[in-house]
């Protein structure tokens, strides 16, 4: 489950983004709660040992959006809960998406590693070696990689071997808001983030008869 880069789930998490004023809005335990119903929901269906999450405390993009004001008390209380629903893996986005893999001193990932449920994937600019040292140093029992697989298919077989990574060509991924991408007025695209590749194609859009669900009530 995507509960990362400041998507729907993680925009009702935090304080900066949730602007609701009812139940799911205000107190750490309000802001949750969205999240939780979603994954609990999935957990129904598929059972928690098939179910895993993907979280990004330390992260600002897409969107420029700041971070939680509590990072700590919020994400290890969100980890907490999640634990009990017991969860199979928590997908960490360590540091700020496709940018960096530092974050600021107040975020220690070592204390949400532990609260985390299930296996602990790291993820985000690491290179071969700095993931090697990762596992060995007991930081995190897996290593995901996106954009060295667009750009090398044969990705394990280039670490087992130690050849050299080709790079990802800039302009493979681009993040554009859905207005702009769609030709949506503001209103209807507010809160929507798309993910365009090169040479993409119709994508069609429907608007909830209740209007759109949103952090921002």
């Amino acid at each position: 489950m995507h509960s990362a880069n400041n998507y729907l789930l993680e925009q009702f998490i935090r304080d900066t983004s949730n602007r609701r004023e009812d139940e799911y809005g205000g107190s750490i335990e309000n802001r949750l709660r969205f999240p939780l119903e979603v994954v609990r929901a999935v957990v129904d269906v598929w059972g928690a040992g098939r179910v895993g999450i993907r979280v990004s405390p330390a992260t600002t993009q897409p969107g420029a959006t700041g971070l939680d004001s509590a990072v700590m008390e919020t994400y290890g209380t969100y980890l907490d809960r999640l634990s009990e629903i017991g969860l199979a893996y928590t997908h960490f986005i360590e540091g700020v998406t496709y940018t960096t893999h530092e974050w600021p001193d107040e975020i220690d990932f070592a204390e949400l590693r532990r609260r985390s449920p299930g296996a602990y994937i790291g993820n985000n600019e690491l290179s071969i070696e700095e993931a090697a040292r990762m596992l060995s140093d007991g930081d995190a029992d897996l290593i995901s990689f996106a954009r060295a697989y667009i750009a090398n298919p044969d990705l394990v077989e280039r670490i087992r071997t130690g050849a050299p990574l080709a790079e990802a060509p800039p302009g493979v991924l681009v993040w554009r808001r859905c207005d702009r991408l769609l030709g949506l007025a503001s209103d209807a695209g507010r809160g929507c983030l798309g993910l365009s590749r090169l040479g993409v194609g119709a994508v069609q859009v429907v608007q909830p008869a209740d209007g759109w669900l949103s952090a921002d009530g």
